[in-house]
């Protein structure tokens, strides 16, 4: 999966299913497409995939998950996610920053990718140049949705992807 070698598997996301109408990946309890509003969805099997989660599976927590790896392919290399990495040049905040040492115009304390739950979620911490999910700039403190593929930026010139694996 990672170009630069293996990765040891992580938390737990969602299974997805595809909109019918926008092709992007959804988690199997949305009921409209977050990326499109859409509401026909293509499971795995390749049949339409609609039909909610069962009641049980909802109260269980069990609904859709599977075991995954989280991994963010860096330009340097590729870093594991386990429940929470912090992006920025503070060392006491970030195990990253001393690869961002040439990044200056990341903050010190700029964004975090976290796993909660069965999600991945990015959140912008307060940074000054601004945290993107596939150029689309997030609001500072918004914990947003993040799918297998996603290009993150951190400021002009930081760029990860982020690859969840199943």
């Amino acid at each position: 999966m990672c170009p630069h070698g293996d990765f040891a598997h992580g938390g737990l996301v969602e299974s997805v299913k595809v909109c019918l109408a926008c092709k992007r990946e959804s988690p199997v309890t949305e009921v409209l497409c977050p990326h499109c509003g859409a509401s026909t969805f293509v499971g795995a099997s390749g049949e339409e995939a609609n039909a909610s989660p069962s009641q049980r599976q909802i109260q269980d927590g069990t609904a859709g998950l599977t075991p995954i790896s989280v991994v963010l392919e860096w330009p340097w290399g590729c870093i594991d996610v386990v429940k929470r990495l912090p992006v920025g040049r503070d060392e006491e905040f970030s195990e990253l920053a001393a690869a961002l040492v040439s990044y200056d115009n990341v903050s010190r304390r700029h964004a975090e990718v976290l796993i909660e739950g069965d999600r991945v979620y990015v959140r912008d911490a307060g940074s000054r140049n601004g945290t993107y999910i596939n150029g689309r700039v997030i609001q500072p403190h918004d914990l947003v949705p993040v799918f297998d593929g996603d290009e993150l930026r951190f400021a002009r010139d930081l760029r990860a992807k982020i690859r969840i694996g199943r």
